[in-house]
């Protein structure tokens, strides 16, 4: 489990995180990230601390730390666990967020693995490289910031924009992440790794269709073992989904 953590000063009151000095505390070992991007070494990291900053015009243009506990509705960019292994680096593609729980492709998902009994894991996988000149990388399909790389950690940044907020003008979210090494988890058979979310969500379509058809009911595939008020879920390719909900 993910944990944040307070550095001790002198007072009495602990310091808040501070995003220049978790910046400043992070190395990246050169080597050692280009023999992860060459398949010359391979590391599995799983998240352990994070950190939320914020800054808007109630900030005056500071990154002030956030405690997002109680925030309903949101979630953390980064994913929970990074394999990088023959100069690719592997995140489970996620079906569930915390505002709508499991999305669309998440229950035709499932309902394919429960009713085929395969135990398959959905990936992106891109290729592992640190930019040289700004130290981002493409981890899924989100942009990062590398602030450390070594053997034994992988420090993240992530900028995000929001509208509203307190001051109700909307703001710049800037996510931190350290994940700590662990034993490497060797890529196996039970993953299905994609390039491209598009690619991914085409070929959980082309296996649904190919056993459900054009539309997935629920209630029939889990026979009262979960059971819905609108158990029916279309399965579209992607040129319907464009036809129907102008998505390009």
């Amino acid at each position: 489990m993910a944990t944040v953590l307070f550095a001790s000063c002198s007072s009495d009151e602990p310091a808040l995180p501070s995003a220049e000095r978790l910046e400043r505390d992070a190395s990246i070992d050169i080597q050692y990230s280009r023999a992860l991007s060459g398949g010359l070494a391979s590391a599995t990291y799983k998240l352990s601390e994070y950190y939320v900053f914020d800054q808007s015009i109630l900030t005056n243009g500071k990154w002030v730390y956030k405690d997002m506990s109680d925030y309903v509705g949101w979630s953390l960019c980064a994913p929970s666990t990074i394999i990088i292994e023959e100069g690719k680096v592997y995140t489970t593609y996620r079906t569930f967020n915390s505002t709508v729980g499991t999305t669309l492709i998440g229950q035709i998902w499932n309902a394919y693995l429960y009713t085929t009994k395969q135990k398959l894991t959905l990936c992106i996988a891109r290729r592992f490289e640190i930019n040289d000149e700004d130290n981002s990388v493409f981890i899924g399909e989100t942009p990062y910031i590398v602030q450390g790389a070594t053997k034994d950690s992988f420090q993240l940044e992530h900028i995000s924009q929001y509208d509203g907020g307190e001051s109700g003008q909307g703001g710049y979210h800037k996510e931190i992440t350290i994940h700590k090494a662990v034993s490497h988890q060797t890529i196996g058979n039970n993953i299905l790794a994609f390039e491209s979310e598009q690619e991914l969500v085409k070929d959980v379509i082309n296996r649904a269709r190919a056993i459900f058809g054009d539309v997935v009911d629920l209630n029939d595939i889990y026979k009262g073992y979960v059971i819905y008020d609108e158990p029916e879920r279309y399965i579209f390719n992607l040129d319907e989904v464009a036809r129907h909900y102008g998505v390009e």
